[in-house]
C-alpha cells in the first residue's frame, strides 16, 4: 500500500477557505435545504478531523442546544409540518454558522503557524 504525502499547511489553509466559502454559498443560495446543510457539516467535520486533529469540534447538541417540548403536557400540540421543517432548517443553519466560526479559528491558527515558519 502506498503512503500518501501529508499536504502542506498552505494547501490545508486554502482547503479550509474553500470549505468555508462553499458553506457560505450554500446558506446564501439554499437557506432552507436542511439535507445540503447536513452534508456540508459532515464534510467540514471529516476534513477537520483528518487534516487538523487538534481542532476540537463539539457535538451538534452542544453547539446548538435544542429544547425538547413537554410532550406529556395536555396543552401540547404538535407543530405544523411546515413549521417543523422551518425549525429544522434554522437549526441546521445555526449549526453551519457555528462551524464557520470553528473553521475561521482553525484558519487563523494555521495562518499564524505559516507566518512563524516563514520568519
Amino acid at each position: 500500500m502506498t503512503e500518501t504525502a501529508k499536504p502542506s499547511k498552505r494547501r490545508i489553509l486554502a482547503s479550509l477557505r474553500r470549505l468555508r466559502r462553499d458553506g457560505e454559498t450554500l446558506l446564501r443560495e439554499r437557506p432552507l435545504d436542511e439535507i445540503a446543510h447536513a452534508k456540508w457539516i459532515e464534510r467540514a467535520q471529516r476534513y477537520l478531523q483528518k487534516r487538523m486533529p487538534d481542532v476540537h469540534v463539539a457535538p451538534p447538541d452542544e453547539l446548538v442546544p435544542v429544547q425538547m417540548p413537554a410532550l406529556l403536557d395536555p396543552a401540547y400540540r404538535r407543530p405544523h409540518p411546515t413549521d417543523a421543517a422551518f425549525a429544522r432548517a434554522n437549526s441546521g443553519r445555526e449549526l453551519a454558522e457555528k462551524h464557520f466560526a470553528i473553521i475561521a479559528s482553525a484558519e487563523e491558527r494555521l495562518e499564524l503557524k505559516v507566518e512563524t515558519e516563514e520568519n
